[in-house]
């Protein structure tokens, strides 16, 4: 992968850009307002929250729009080519971190874009992954999303059973259908994920990142984290921090 372009608009302007057959990939992601582009004849609206990745030889041209903010990447490379042409309702929050680092990076260093290129490997998988669960059964798609936006809050095979309005074995039937793994055992993959990005930023204490991950007990906390990891919580961060 080679970056050519990274670009934040930020100035509620978007230029436009007249037919031409690009020599680059361009991915863009709308925050606000809206952006409409004709790819190969075709008239495509990309609202806030969604992504756009025109590819290498397309015809592309965008019209004229204002009052819209806008990250655009253009790059050489195979990446991405398993992607759609539009992407929707793709921008989260680990995307919005993502932009930031590019931002950052931009203002630091004049020539940016071979430092650019590791993050845009990331934003694709985020993307990859996205597109994975487009193609999801709702029940689990829905589960997950549960055991994400919870994870501080006590939670149960029987809450979540309740959440969704299904008994809690035909949940965890057809979630471990489709994911290989019990409920149970994914909300304690998903809890020790977001423990082990707490412990590495370093800036909450070793119980506050239990609570912060649904265990009021830290002792049992402790456990269950080195079970699954291999070390206590306190070796892991002195470990990471070195």
């Amino acid at each position: 992968m080679k970056t050519t372009l990274y670009r934040h608009n930020k100035s509620g302007f978007a230029p436009p850009v007249f037919p031409t057959k690009i020599a680059f990939n361009d991915l863009t992601f709308v925050l606000k307002g809206s952006l409409t582009y004709f790819i190969n004849g075709e008239k495509v609206t990309v609202k806030a929250g969604d992504a756009i990745l025109i590819k290498q030889g397309s015809l592309r041209m965008r019209e004229e729009k204002s009052k819209v903010e806008y990250i655009s990447f253009n790059y050489v490379g195979e990446e991405g080519n398993d992607l759609p042409l539009c992407i929707a309702d793709c921008i989260s929050y680990e995307l919005k971190l993502l932009f930031g680092v590019c931002d950052e990076i931009i203002k630091t260093y004049a020539l940016y874009e071979d430092k650019i290129d590791d993050v845009i490997n990331l934003i694709l998988k985020f993307l990859s992954e996205k597109k994975r669960t487009m193609n999801e059964n709702p029940l689990v798609s829905t589960i997950k999303k549960y055991i994400l936006e919870n994870l501080q809050s006590s939670i149960s095979l029987s809450t979540i059973a309740s959440y969704v309005g299904y008994s809690p074995n035909y949940c965890d039937t057809v979630f471990k259908k489709n994911e290989g793994i019990s409920i149970i055992n994914y909300l304690i993959s998903q809890r020790i994920t977001e423990a082990k990005r707490l412990l590495t930023e370093g800036a909450t204490s070793l119980k506050d990142v239990a609570t912060l991950v649904g265990y009021n007990d830290y002792n049992y906390f402790s456990r269950i984290f080195k079970k699954n990891v291999g070390c206590s919580p306190k070796d892991f961060a002195l470990k990471d921090n070195e």
